[in-house]
């Protein structure tokens, strides 16, 4: 698998093997991370970063994917809808059990 080469939170060309699934919908509907077990729609925003931002524990998301990963059109994470995309966790035992 190719990785990506720009890293969504300091922007600089580098190898960017984290995935972030934002907890938002994405531009492309269908085109975004989902859940097979409580049946989330693949239309969850994602970035990724690089090793060093991913150290931080904080990195701040500055683009986003409109569309696949493999695509590599990024967007600015402002673009994206403000709509909610989250698990329905009453469909996921092992978190309501903790």
């Amino acid at each position: 698998m190719k990785y990506p080469q720009k890293c969504c939170a300091c922007g600089q060309n580098k190898r960017s093997r984290n995935i972030v699934m934002l907890e938002q919908k994405t531009l492309t509907l269908g085109k975004g991370w989902g859940c097979l077990q409580c049946g989330l729609k693949q239309d969850g925003a994602v970035a990724t970063i690089c090793d060093n931002c991913a150290a931080l524990g904080d990195a701040k998301i500055r683009w986003v994917y409109d569309g696949w990963v493999s695509e590599g059109k990024l967007v600015p994470i402002e673009e994206l809808p403000d709509i909610p995309h989250q698990h329905n966790l009453t469909l996921h035992p092992e978190v309501t059990k903790l």
